[in-house]
């Protein structure tokens, strides 16, 4: 199921939107759940995650600028495309956001079939790697994609830090009642603090890893062996895919 949530405050547009949706639906044959709503406040009561934002910058009382600030605390993974009259905010989207395109109405269907096409294909290439589902201090119930995560470290007791490619997460939970569920996504434990993605180690020098953000990971003395035998055991399947 692939869901789109369509945020705007305009009945003609959001009539206008679903029916392009449902539309692109039944030609492409992918079942699409669409959930609408005219506010960023209604749209976060909801506690559903969708794949596709459809946003609209200048609501009645919102700026849907900030709705997609909170949308993408909450699930960094999120694709958000901004529908609106605006042209000016086309940078701030892009730039700050991060937005994965800006379509000016009136809506043209084709444009927006195309877009919805680029979100339903990046989708399916990261469908290979899971999202896990975390409850953060800073935003409560979040999903991640395994990809987004460089390391989860050891902070104190039940505390644990989660080092993202755009963010850090912190959450509740013993570090060690989840390394062995994390070797089946390519992590391994090189430290008693410490669960790796194997894909962003970029280099081990004695014992110490150099991760690819720069950050460096103890590697200690009696995990080395072991360690270096997981990363050769992932390389070499990588080279086999």
């Amino acid at each position: 199921m692939f869901n789109i949530a369509i945020c705007d405050d305009e009945i003609e547009s959001q009539t206008q939107i679903q029916s392009y949706i449902n539309t692109y639906s039944n030609k492409r044959g992918i079942p699409i759940h669409i959930g609408i709503f005219s506010s960023g406040r209604d749209l976060f009561k909801s506690n559903e995650c969708y794949d596709l934002y459809l946003l609209d910058i200048m609501l009645a009382t919102e700026n849907g600028l900030e709705i997609s600030k909170v949308i993408r605390q909450k699930n960094p993974l999120a694709f958000i495309i901004f529908i609106t009259n605006f042209r000016q905010y086309r940078e701030i989207a892009h730039n700050i956001i991060h937005s994965f395109a800006y379509l000016c109405k009136p809506i043209n269907k084709d444009d927006l079939f195309f877009q919805i096409d680029e979100v339903y294909s990046y989708k399916e290439q990261k469908s290979s790697k899971p999202n896990l589902r975390f409850f953060t201090y800073e935003n409560g119930l979040i999903e991640l994609n395994t990809d987004e995560i460089y390391y989860f470290e050891y902070v104190k007791k039940r505390h644990i830090k989660i080092s993202c490619k755009n963010n850090i997460f912190h959450f509740n939970q013993k570090i060690n009642s989840f390394s062995d569920k994390m070797l089946e996504y390519d992590f391994f434990m090189p430290h008693q603090s410490f669960i790796v993605n194997l894909k962003y180690v970029k280099d081990v020098k004695n014992y110490e890893l150099l991760m690819v953000n720069g950050d460096r990971i103890p590697l200690s003395q009696k995990r080395a062996v072991l360690f270096k035998d997981a990363l050769n055991i992932y390389l070499k399947k990588m080279l086999i895919h």
